[in-house]
């Protein structure tokens, strides 16, 4: 069948972050396992060690895939990696921190074309991601986890010299600047506005597909920079729970989340001020 491996046919090597069971199904099929398929090396890194079992039989019995049970950090991430010494392709989806994750990977490698799970609840322009913070369960996140299309697009990937090519619902695919040319492309890639447009926000089936984030369509129409910032600023401050030691004021570009004061999380939003200042979002809490 299909899933026979092709062995020795390539020498490029895939790292996919997240992997869970390695293959995915209907028309969510995992984006690295048609390139392990096709004889591509590499790895899959899973912090779930229920998908071991999986991961074996999906990648490493029939394409020698190394399936790797490991939490990435943004200290351990590079270690988790380091056997590799090159990546061509990466694709990261863990719906947790890859705004977070992928800097220190990028200090260490420079894959051609990167593959990222994003958090598609807000648009572009607006910067929001969840701070790191260790332990962050995944499986009971609410709408606020990861980070936004233009957090990654403009704090992460253009810094590292990379472009977005595509929006594939929840997944942004960059490829290296020096590559996008060959593509056909126009040198800088596509805007995330439009990306975001036409490969989540106007596609048949969106909200029918992602029925729970109906309480943020408000955020989702065309609207100024200006009242989109503060519709979410408002949002935020409706949906947090503020420690009973004090309040948390959401003006400076933080908010508090999480239900008892050992147990909060941060998220920091700002805006793109102009197409052509990409000012990082405030961190501290005011």
């Amino acid at each position: 069948g299909g899933d026979k491996p092709q062995a020795g046919r390539s020498k490029r090597v895939v790292v996919n972050v997240g992997a869970r069971d390695g293959k995915g199904k209907g028309n969510n099929i995992d984006p690295a396992y048609p390139l392990f398929a096709a004889g591509y090396k590499g790895i899959a890194v899973e912090p779930n060690d229920a998908f071991r079992g999986l991961l074996i039989e999906n990648l490493a019995k029939p394409f020698g895939v190394e399936p790797i049970i490991a939490t990435p950090r943004p200290d351990n991430i590079v270690d988790i990696i380091q056997p590799n010494k090159r990546i061509d392709v990466l694709r990261m989806e863990l719906a947790a921190h890859e705004c977070d994750l992928l800097p220190p990977l990028l200090a260490r490698y420079h894959p051609t074309v990167i593959s990222v799970g994003y958090n598609a609840r807000f648009p572009p322009p607006l910067l929001v991601k969840l701070d790191y913070k260790e332990g962050f369960k995944t499986d009971q996140r609410g709408h606020v986890y990861g980070c936004s299309l233009s957090w990654v697009t403009h704090l992460v990937m253009r810094p590292a010299k990379y472009r977005l090519v595509q929006v594939d619902w929840q997944t942004a695919t960059y490829v290296d600047e020096a590559h996008v040319a060959s593509l056909g492309l126009h040198a800088d890639g596509v805007g995330d506005v439009e990306a975001y447009e036409m490969g989540y926000l106007r596609r048949k089936g969106r909200r029918e597909r992602v029925w729970w984030t109906g309480d943020l369509e408000h955020l989702q129409e065309r609207q100024s920079p200006q009242k989109l910032l503060q519709r979410t600023r408002l949002w935020l401050q409706d949906n947090s729970d503020v420690c009973a030691t004090g309040a948390v004021v959401c003006t400076r570009g933080s908010a508090v989340f999480g239900v008892t004061c050992g147990s909060l999380e941060r998220v920091s939003f700002e805006v793109l001020s102009d197409p052509g200042h990409y000012a990082r979002a405030a961190r501290e809490l005011p």
